[in-house]
């Protein structure tokens, strides 16, 4: 994993993939805080008690509660914009690392949206239901990283492995290396978690799994 993850660090500073960054962050923040001012507008002009400190204090509940949602769900919403940025992601990788492929498997724009969005929804709602439990300091760490270390492996690995094989043939190599990539779900839950460093893991997340993938698809024979 050390290889692929110095990879991957060192070819963030390549435009292609500081171009994916802005754009994912920047339509993420935006999407994150309109909807966030929505929820919040909403329950200021909201009445919910006749009391007047209390209903103060369940808006400031209710604004609380919305920010740390949104914080929690930024990352989905920021993988359904890089997502559809993909590509340029590994046609940049695998120029720099894998000048001898052939063309990638050619995706409609429908196919590559039903995939990105498929995954953003899973990881969305699974994070949803484990909410109460990001409440719980220490208990929440490890849920974040059980929870992210699976799906966020998933789907890196299968965004990435669509643009090579066939949907059946992205499952049977998955299943076949299922704990390796879990564990390279992990090394992007973690970055994922440290400040600042979390910012960039977009594109990281694509170009770190572009090099699990190919390793393994060496390994396996599966060319």
């Amino acid at each position: 994993m050390l290889s692929p993850f110095l990879r991957a660090i060192a070819q963030l500073y390549d435009p292609h993939l500081r171009r994916v960054l802005w754009t994912s962050l920047g339509g993420g923040l935006a999407l994150v805080v309109t909807l966030g001012l929505g929820i919040i507008g909403l329950l200021a002009v909201t009445r919910f008690v006749a009391s007047d400190w209390l209903e103060t204090l369940i808006d400031m509940a209710g604004a609380l509660t919305t920010l740390v949602l949104f914080v929690t769900l930024f990352p989905a919403l920021v993988s359904i914009i890089s997502g559809l940025l993909l590509e340029e992601v590994a046609r940049a990788v695998e120029a720099r690392h894998y000048p001898d492929l052939p063309p990638a498997r050619t995706q409609s724009v429908g196919e590559t949206v039903m995939t990105v969005t498929s995954f953003s929804t899973i990881i969305v709602a699974v994070n949803l239901l484990a909410f109460p439990l990001y409440l719980l300091p220490i208990i929440n760490i490890l849920v974040f990283l059980t929870i992210n270390s699976y799906l966020l492996g998933r789907e890196y690995f299968e965004l990435v492995a669509l643009r090579r094989m066939k949907p059946e043939e992205v499952r049977r190599l998955r299943i076949k290396y299922r704990a390796r990539v879990m564990y390279a779900g992990f090394v992007i839950s973690v970055f994922a978690s440290i400040p600042l460093l979390n910012l960039m893991l977009p594109p990281f997340g694509a170009a770190f799994m572009i090099h699990i993938f190919e390793r393994l698809r060496q390994e396996s024979k599966f060319v």
